[in-house]
């Protein structure tokens, strides 16, 4: 597999975490608008989740044409750098200072990208997998569609977790499967051809996705476990999936590469919710 495609996949992992900021910063004004009208929505943290949410659909289009065109179970964990991401701009601008197991986290993930990396070049073929169930995709999404809209948007009152953390699960479940929904609707849509029904599927899957995504961070009390649980499940389904549907193979490798980037947003996760939270005190959202 062509190195560039994983190029491709970091730069809009990288875009993607730059709009998850301001997204954080502005998401408040998205659900808090009772009583308030056009008038309370219509400010400043509004235009940076406006602007978050631009720069996170724009650089998810390279993450799917990397998708579309690599393997799935190799691109696909890229998406975990989110909180080294994070980490490193927070240590580059806001003049935050790692601990050790912090800097061992940003190592980890460093070694997984570079495993994931060598096993990319060294051994998956050079066009990337090729879906061979195309009527099992279908039956699958539905079923998860089907069963996780209910848990995302009523779990919350069924259960006893932590808010956010139901909504962050479903996001990760059904963020999933836009993965494998790239290797049918990229390339038709690239051709023009807007009717197949992997393209309406990978919208709505990742619509839905994305309004979870921001109702997990508006509601969690840890933001930092709502977005643990969405990395691991967005990352886990998918590599599974791709087993099972692509017919990709998981090297030891590559299975270490992916528990190092794991590992290593785990040992984040707290420092990315520090992080998040000095962000809303500097732009003075609540």
């Amino acid at each position: 597999m062509d190195l560039f495609i994983l190029a491709y996949a970091l730069a809009g992992v990288i875009g993607i975490q730059i709009g998850f900021i301001g997204q954080r910063v502005g998401v408040h004004t998205v659900f808090d608008i009772k009583g308030g009208g056009i008038e309370k929505l219509m400010n400043k943290y509004f235009y940076a989740w406006i602007l978050g949410t631009l720069l996170t659909v724009l650089s998810s289009l390279l993450v799917f044409y990397s998708l579309s065109v690599g393997n799935v179970s190799i691109v696909q964990p890229f998406t975990g750098l989110g909180q080294t991401i994070v980490a490193l701009f927070a240590t580059i601008f806001l003049k935050e200072t790692l601990g050790k197991s912090e800097w061992l986290a940003v190592f980890l993930s460093t070694a997984g990208i570079l495993v994931l990396a060598f096993v990319g070049s060294a051994n998956a073929t050079s066009t990337g997998s090729q879906l061979q169930n195309e009527v099992g995709l279908m039956f699958f999404t539905g079923l998860i569609l089907i069963l996780v809209i209910p848990l995302g948007f009523f779990g919350q009152k069924l259960t006893k977790l932590d808010p956010g953390v139901v909504e962050g699960l479903a996001a990760g479940l059904i963020g999933g499967i836009p993965s494998l929904l790239t290797k049918l609707a990229v390339p038709r849509a690239l051709a023009l051809d807007l009717s197949h029904w992997s393209i309406a599927a990978l919208i709505i899957s990742q619509s839905l996705a994305f309004y979870l995504l921001q109702k997990s961070l508006y509601l969690a009390r840890h933001p930092a476990l709502a977005v643990g649980m969405f990395t691991a499940t967005s990352i886990l389904l998918p590599v599974a999936l791709a087993v099972v549907f692509l017919n990709e193979s998981l090297r030891t490798l590559q299975v270490a590469g992916i528990m190092f980037i794991l590992f290593g947003s785990f040992l984040l996760s707290q420092r990315s919710e520090r992080i998040g939270e000095k962000l809303e005190r500097l732009s003075g959202s609540h």
